[in-house]
């Protein structure tokens, strides 16, 4: 089983991101699967659906046992795919930290209008 990406399909800022990672990465045929969360229910073991809130961040199932989410997630999404090789040099507990805190931030104003537009800017 190849790592899956869970992203909120509803979410303008996920789906632009998933798109943007697609289009753009040259070795995620191999890589990485997506899988929209209106999908997941249907695909994904029972165990992962109990044991993580995938509704509340982006997750990357890397296996049955190990399951990253937040920053983690894209910084795990970035080194499989080679995009954004800046971020997986990010390694201060710290720094990923105060970045975990920013993906909260952004993650419960997504729906809000700046957010919207700066993701429609970004696509």
């Amino acid at each position: 089983m190849k790592p899956v990406v869970v992203y909120d399909d509803k979410c303008e800022i996920c789906t632009n991101f998933s798109n943007y990672i697609m289009k753009k990465s040259t070795s995620l045929q191999n890589t990485l699967e997506f899988l929209p969360l209106s999908e997941a229910k249907d695909k994904l073991s029972p165990d992962i659906l109990c044991q993580h809130k995938l509704d509340k961040s982006v997750h990357l199932i890397v296996n049955e046992h190990k399951v990253l989410s937040r920053f983690e997630a894209i910084q795990g999404i970035c080194i499989r795919t080679h995009i954004f090789p800046f971020l997986h040099k990010i390694k201060s507990p710290f720094l990923i930290s105060i970045l975990n805190s920013c993906y909260n931030f952004v993650s419960r104003y997504k729906d809000t209008i700046l957010f919207r537009f700066l993701s429609r800017l970004l696509s």
